[in-house]
């Protein structure tokens, strides 16, 4: 009967993990795809200082995030999109950087959200 209860505590701890990451990967990716659609909208309007604000909010904010995910998922996935962002405000075409940027934002959470075709 201990045996019982051991594996049911543990499937609650996973079933808990699994919640709290789904939850974490969801709002990080959402807050950066806000952060970075804001550069865009600055970008497309020639507002290059508030842009390079929203960028370097966006890097502020991958660095206090970084970690958490980087313990989630495969390294592979994320190494891209941390040279990435660590490179948005190094590079003159600002315009294709966040686009990409964008994109591997998009690609990182498709590939780390719960679905039968993940799961399979």
């Amino acid at each position: 009967m201990n045996r019982v209860w051991i594996a049911v505590v543990f499937i609650a701890v996973c079933i808990g993990l699994c919640v709290f990451e789904q939850n974490y990967v969801c709002k990080s990716c959402d807050k950066m795809l806000s952060m970075i659609n804001q550069a865009q909208e600055y970008e497309n309007a020639e507002q290059s200082e508030k842009s390079d604000k929203k960028i370097a909010e966006l890097q502020k904010y991958w660095l206090k995030r970084n970690d958490v995910l980087f313990i989630f998922s495969e390294h592979d996935g994320l190494d891209e999109l941390a040279e990435s962002i660590r490179t948005l405000n190094m590079t003159d075409d600002k315009k294709s950087a966040l686009a990409k940027t964008k994109a591997l934002v998009k690609i990182y959470y498709e590939n780390e959200r719960i679905a039968l075709s993940n799961v399979l």
